[in-house]
């Protein structure tokens, strides 16, 4: 399996389907929005040894400071492979000739996998703010 930043790779019609299907935090997203947040983001796609796509992640960044990776998701039919921990390692490889990058993400159910990539809860949590439009 390999990584791919070209927008090009990413399979749109299948991300839009499993975000809009298994994504807890994405179902009910319109399509069109989904492909104006890739075509506005650093895209991660995996591809397996065939080039077909397996995996997805972006990353909504000033490319410089810092970063958010969301969206990240593995076909539901090859889990279990290490295509998130691609993901995570394509997210911070994308920078590694770069400045030191802050990153968030949010995430109710993969918080060991994230950790083993060095994320840690995020510090003064008391200090952050959010507000959601909708």
């Amino acid at each position: 399996m390999r990584i791919s930043y070209d927008r090009n790779d990413v399979d749109r019609e299948k991300i839009v389907q499993w975000l809009t299907t298994y994504a807890y935090w994405a179902k009910g997203r319109p399509a069109e929005v989904i492909n104006q947040s890739i075509d506005n983001s650093v895209t991660i796609s995996v591809l397996d040894d065939e080039g077909t796509f397996v995996g997805f992640g972006r990353l909504v960044t000033d490319g410089i400071t810092f970063a958010w990776l969301c969206d990240v998701f593995a076909d539901p039919d090859r889990r279990g492979q290490g295509i998130g921990k691609m993901v995570a390692q394509g997210a911070m490889d994308y920078f590694k000739n770069g400045e030191k990058i802050f990153f968030l993400l949010r995430t109710n159910d993969a918080h060991e996998l994230y950790r083993r990539h060095g994320f840690e809860e995020v510090a003064g949590p008391e200090n952050w703010m959010s507000l959601r439009l909708t």
